[in-house]
């Protein structure tokens, strides 16, 4: 059975994350390194293609790259490439449409509307959080005061309510099996701070597990981001089904490799599943 791997990744953001998992990776695979903008000749003569961290850190990039990552996604599907992760992924695989309706549907996740007309749905706040349906990173993310939302063109975006929160907290699976659980005080964004290893409590594994069920992505990573409230509850922040961080170069080593042997023997299962 053939085991190259197209491995997708900018390495110019600078994480190292990718680069380890590359090392790992090459002890069980024939792995080549590139992006988006030189692999249309050659995309097809892989057994599987692994979409990692290829977001830009350079923001006047952000544009190129949606560009880029759309046409490849759309000759994935045509060309009926092997993906990793599954392309069936419906979270922010897709967008982060998906929050608005999850929040119709009384999913324990941050109040999220698409439209002013719908701003009455929301609890009522000083100050909501516009973020870009195709957003990652926090870029593109606006702090609205209630009283300038009427005057404001709203794009693509969905609205919040700006929340007040102890901390947030990342659930992380393979395969939809749970690996680990990190904390973020306060939180990821502005600052990202060092995480801390949290074994999660029973109810808390299933507010996460809960997000999973209705994630129908079969096999790849997946993190679960939620908001601790002040008064002690969980709301959804994201299910990041696309490319998510697994932080490996934050946690201790035996979740690092917890992490690397953990995606191996996934994807080998992957492939000998395309290749059966």
């Amino acid at each position: 059975m053939d085991k190259s791997i197209l491995f997708l990744t900018d390495l110019d953001n600078g994480e190292k994350e990718d680069p380890i998992t590359v090392e790992y990776l090459k002890k069980y695979f024939d792995v080549t390194i590139s992006y988006f903008d030189t692999i249309e000749s050659h995309e097809k003569n892989f057994s599987l293609i692994l979409l990692r961290n290829t977001w830009p850190s350079d923001h006047s990039k952000v544009a190129t790259y949606h560009k880029l990552k759309t046409a490849f996604l759309h000759r994935a599907e045509t060309k009926n490439l092997n993906i990793y992760n599954d392309s069936r992924a419906n979270a922010d695989h897709l967008g982060k449409g998906y929050l608005v309706t999850l929040y119709k549907n009384n999913f324990p996740v941050i109040p999220s509307v698409d439209s002013l007309e719908d701003l009455k749905l929301l609890p009522r706040a000083k100050q909501y959080l516009l973020k870009p349906k195709n957003g990652f990173s926090s870029i593109g993310i606006e702090t609205i005061a209630r009283e300038r939302l009427s005057e404001t063109v709203i794009n693509n975006q969905i609205i919040q309510p700006k929340l007040d929160f102890q901390y947030e907290i990342s659930f992380y699976f393979i395969d939809k099996k749970f690996l680990y659980c990190l904390i973020f005080a306060p939180s990821k964004i502005p600052a990202w701070p060092r995480p801390t290893e949290h074994e999660p409590t029973a109810e808390e594994l299933r507010f996460a597990k809960q997000c999973l069920d209705w994630e129908k992505m079969r096999y790849g990573l997946c993190r679960v981001d939620a908001l601790k409230t002040t008064a002690g509850k969980l709301v959804l922040l994201e299910i990041e089904d696309d490319a998510p961080y697994f932080s490996i170069t934050e946690i201790a080593a035996s979740l690092k490799k917890l992490f690397l042997e953990s995606l191996k023997e996934s994807i080998q299962k992957v492939i000998g599943n395309f290749y059966a």
